[in-house]
């Protein structure tokens, strides 16, 4: 199946907000380091208590407000109920980001997801009824954009509400997209799949944007160091979810049937799809794993040659190939060689594996949601004296009085530029490293090479995160965005 360029060039230009409300909501604190602007000065003190709307001359809501709107209700979810003690460490609030980015950051490994989406119905190879590769990566397209759509509009009210109830909409709503998903798999629904992709948008966006602002308020000292650790979890997460995903499918993975080679002279053509006209013990054998097909007892296969098989039947390689068996629908352990494969009597894993994980990333950002804590009020008095003199004679500038200056598009743009690159290949990496250099280095590119391919690129992500942030704290914002 060929990558679809087309495909990949609509993702580029869908993800180019991915940064924007990350953007909108950080300027408060680090516009000024980056742009030199003086832009609403502040005395420092009371610039790190007041962040976000609080500074517009009108805000959003007043101070005894109490609504879902203000943030402020239920109140067991608002930031005052999430509010730490004096004596709280807050080297413990990095765990608990974790717990949500790490979880949201799993989105980074989604091109493993394609290979089985699109080969749903056929397993070993995609059936005429499969999915192509473009409507598949639409699902992350639609999870880009709607990202960049939440955390722009659904920033102010994160900020006001504090980290613990966007953390919880975050885990509710990723986990309903791949709740989702596997509903549009089970069913060959696209409309459900895409409706998962809006739901992991919100998800993503609230996931990525709760613990950002909260670290760096929690690290006033260190604010590079405070973005870092809230991204890095978030830009691994994928080094965790490849192998997990791949566990997951490998579990749940089911051979489907193979013709006997006896049978392969019943295998005819029509309309470009092929057929079996199965009679006597394997027409037994099929109607009982799958209702008789509308073609009057024809049944689609497909054929599946080496290369298909390593590259999905779990354990497979070039090197057992020839002596490997595998379970298979009847549970007789059989050889798994090249041939003809009945359409609909295996079971690719996926839709098991999404719900596996929707559980498993739902709790997890849930317990980092009630875990996070924001610092008590008079926490920037405490660490007046550890944070760097320059950092405090900046004021804050507001994403209001942001939009109207020409450095927030400069670094927009940048942030722009970075993520499309990014996003693009992340959507489609094992696919890609697949289809472009299985058939060149066939020994080498192997499916586990290239589940290790997204394990390296999102630990590379990682380390750029934390690598630079920190760095920023040692030689500027301005001349860390300068090198990069």
């Amino acid at each position: 199946m060929p990558v679809n360029i087309q495909s990949m060039s609509a993702l580029r230009v869908a993800t180019g907000a991915r940064e924007m409300a990350t953007s909108r909501r950080s300027l408060t604190l680090c516009f000024s380091s980056i742009s030199g602007s003086q832009v609403g000065k502040r005395p420092h003190l009371q610039s790190f208590r007041t962040f976000g709307n609080a500074k517009s001359d009108k805000p959003f809501v007043t101070p005894e407000e109490v609504s879902l709107r203000a943030g402020t209700w239920p109140r067991i979810l608002s930031k005052q109920a999430c509010t730490a003690g004096d004596d709280f460490n807050r080297w413990l609030v990095v765990p608990a980001s974790f717990c949500v980015q790490g979880s949201i950051g799993s989105v980074y490994a989604w091109s493993l997801w394609n290979p089985p989406l699109c080969k749903a119905f056929g397993v070993v190879a995609a059936s005429a009824a499969d999915w192509e590769l473009s409507p598949v990566v639409g699902t992350f397209t639609i999870m880009a954009t709607v990202l960049g759509a939440t955390t722009f509009f659904g920033g102010p009210w994160a900020e006001r509400a504090g980290p613990r109830f966007p953390a919880l909409v975050a885990a509710s709503a990723y986990s309903s997209s791949l709740a989702a998903v596997a509903a549009g798999v089970y069913l060959h629904s696209l409309p459900l799949l895409y409706l998962g992709g809006i739901f992991g948008g919100i998800g993503w966006g609230f996931g990525y944007i709760s613990p950002v602002s909260t670290l760096l308020r929690w690290f006033p000292d260190r604010r590079g160091l405070a973005g870092g650790l809230a991204l890095t979890a978030f830009g691994g997460g994928a080094a965790v979810a490849a192998p997990t995903i791949t566990w997951f499918l490998d579990r749940f993975f089911k051979l489907p049937l193979r013709v006997p080679d006896s049978e392969m002279t019943k295998i005819l053509t029509a309309d470009g799809i092929q057929y079996i006209n199965a009679t006597g013990n394997l027409k037994a054998t099929i109607d009982s794993l799958l209702p008789a097909s509308s073609h009057k007892g024809l049944h689609e296969v497909v054929y599946a040659t080496q290369s298909d098989l390593i590259s999905t039947v779990p354990g497979l390689t070039k090197s057992n190939w020839g002596s490997f068996t595998f379970q298979g629908p009847t549970g007789v352990e059989e050889l798994v060689k090249e041939g003809y494969y009945v359409v609909h009597t295996g079971d690719s894993g996926a839709c098991l594996a999404l719900l596996s994980l929707a559980g498993i990333y739902g709790s997890i950002i849930s317990l980092g949601a009630f875990s996070i804590r924001v610092p008590p009020t008079n926490y920037i008095e405490k660490m007046a004296d550890h944070v760097p003199k320059e950092v405090l004679s900046q004021g804050v500038v507001t994403y209001q009085q942001a939009l109207k200056t020409p450095q927030f598009y400069l670094l927009w743009m940048v942030i722009w530029g970075n993520a499309v690159g990014g996003m693009a290949v992340l959507s489609s990496a094992k696919t890609v490293m697949a289809e472009v250099w299985s058939g060149l280095l066939p020994a080498v590119v192997t499916a586990g090479f290239t589940t290790n391919y997204v394990v390296a690129l999102s630990l590379c992500n990682s380390a750029g995160r934390i690598g630079w942030s920190s760095t920023s704290d040692y030689i500027g914002r301005k001349n860390t965005y300068i090198i990069c």
